[in-house]
């Protein structure tokens, strides 16, 4: 695998609104999801947090929750909420790219 590529990994219309899509691709564990305008997310699907699987978690605010502490992960993998320093917080980690 090169990485920084583009792989095809299934057909775009398998992955529904709403709904996180746990698949594994060229050895690594993802999860695809899209917002709620569409756009297509792909995650690891572990949080960097306890390592949860993303994937049994759910879409809230067009970012997949981690089912474990409601750490939330936009369509790019950035941390976009980290409930403990609650919802003033600035961070924006990248935790769950790859």
């Amino acid at each position: 695998m090169i990485k920084n590529q583009w792989y095809a990994i299934l057909p775009s219309n398998q992955v529904k609104t709403g709904q996180i899509l746990a698949v594994k691709r060229l050895k690594l564990e993802l999860a695809l999801f899209r917002t709620s305008s569409g756009k297509l997310g792909c995650v690891v699907d572990q949080c960097s947090h306890r390592g949860a699987a993303l994937s049994l978690g759910k879409i809230k605010d067009d970012c997949v929750q981690c089912p474990f502490h409601g750490l939330r992960f936009d369509s790019k993998g950035h941390c976009k909420l980290i409930p403990a320093n609650g919802r003033a917080s600035t961070e924006d980690l990248p935790f769950a790219t790859m």
